[in-house]
């Protein structure tokens, strides 16, 4: 009986002994169970190493990297019984020394340089910035080893360094200064781009020049001043069609005050169109429907409002033909009361005075005549002026003295 216990107590020990050693093999190397054969089979630590390709390009130029991969696969301890069915730990190892110098030859295998600003030259040439090539190494290798090798294809144009580009707003300012520009609605231009400009760098400014631009209004301005240079065919109440050049209506305009807005327009490098200049006075010659008509030939006067005519009268004009009244369409530039009218040998006071002329031609009342029309200006005609009946030049004073333009036709 105790030799059957010392039996039974070495078998326990030796399976005692038996699985402890298994386990321990299983742990440290891993075991398969054979189905087929019943035996346990011994499975190893082990690696494999192979080569991957990397491809590094740039501007369509590509360079390939040999990097070698090694695969490691590690068995894991079982721990179940009696069927010992080891897993196997798979893991791979990148040669980062081999990244790390494919990166590092790519990048020098290329001159670099930094970006060159963009600038604007002395005569106001956009100058755009040259690009630089420099590249963000740490950027580039982290993207490489954190992507390999699952990504094996990097283009490094995309790991420039970025730079502040001035290119934009340089252009900006050369764009305003190429379309600066006034236009003049009789067709004349002025453009800032012929004004001799020069880039200002310390105040990052473009400067003009100024003279050059005011004689340029001047010469605008003076093509528009048109007085008593257009001929109008007007239509008169007694002799038709009637051709009527000269006088003081038209434009005259303030070639100072034009001078001044031309340079400001300009020199802010800004753009009008259809620009009329700064005037003093402004009146078209298509005739408006309102007027004063002084027919000499017929010693009359005629006022029409709105096409409709509401006075009319005889009147004494120039004798002549020493002292004619001109011809022509002249604004009524000045209404006085109470003015004495002088000249070479005479002194004549009006109760009611309408100036044409800059040289003192204009309507007013004679009371020291007794009549008027007919042929009386030929032999007892006023110095200039359109002599008128006191009631009517009282009348048409009030009338005129309530219009803001007003023509009156001589012919």
């Amino acid at each position: 009986m105790k030799k059957a216990w010392k039996i039974i107590i070495c078998i326990v020990a030796s399976v005692l002994v038996i699985c402890c050693v298994i386990y321990g093999v299983i742990y440290h190397e891993g075991l398969r169970f054979n189905p087929g054969t019943e035996n346990l089979i011994s499975i190893k630590p082990s690696s494999r190493t192979s080569k991957i390709v990397l491809t590094l390009s740039e501007n369509g130029t590509l360079k390939d990297y040999d990097i070698n991969i090694t695969k490691t696969y590690t068995p894991e301890g079982v721990t179940a019984s009696p069927v010992y069915i080891g897993n196997i730990i798979k893991s791979e190892t990148i040669d980062e020394d081999a990244l790390s110098a494919a990166v590092e030859d790519a990048i020098s295998s290329a001159d670099r340089k930094g970006m060159v600003p963009a600038y604007i030259t002395h005569d106001c040439k956009f100058i755009p910035a040259e690009k630089g090539n420099l590249v963000d190494e740490d950027r580039l290798l982290k993207d490489v080893t954190d992507g390999f090798p699952k990504r094996a294809v990097y283009d490094i144009g995309d790991y420039y360094i970025e730079e502040e580009d001035d290119s934009a707003r340089l252009k900006e300012i050369v764009d305003k200064l190429d379309n600066s520009r006034i236009s003049y609605s009789n067709g004349s231009v002025i453009k800032a781009s012929d004004m001799d400009p020069e880039y200002i760098s310390r105040t990052d400014s473009i400067s003009l020049n100024a003279a050059k631009i005011r004689d340029a209004a001047m010469d605008i301005s003076l093509s528009y001043d048109d007085i008593g240079k257009v001929t109008v065919d007007f239509d008169s109440t007694l002799r038709g069609i009637v051709e009527v050049k000269g006088g003081t209506w038209g434009t005259m305009t303030d070639s100072e005050a034009e001078m001044d807005a031309a340079e400001a327009i300009l020199s802010s490098l800004e753009v009008s169109e259809n620009r009329i200049p700064e005037c003093r006075q402004y009146l078209t010659f298509d005739l408006p429907n309102t007027y004063i008509e002084v027919d000499k030939e017929n010693q009359r006067v005629f006022v029409y409002e709105d096409g409709r005519l509401i006075m009319a009268t005889d009147c004494v004009t120039g004798r002549v033909p020493d002292r004619a009244t001109p011809s022509g369409i002249f604004f009524v530039s000045e209404c006085a009361k109470n003015k004495t009218l002088r000249g070479p040998g005479y002194a004549s006071f009006v109760n009611r005075w309408m100036r044409l002329t800059n040289s003192g031609v204009g309507l007013h009342d004679a009371t020291w005549r007794r009549s008027f029309g007919g042929n009386i200006y030929m032999h007892d005609g006023s110095h200039g002026c359109i002599n008128l009946p006191k009631d009517f030049a009282y009348e048409l004073y009030d009338w005129v003295e309530t219009k803001e333009y007003l023509c009156t036709i001589v012919f």
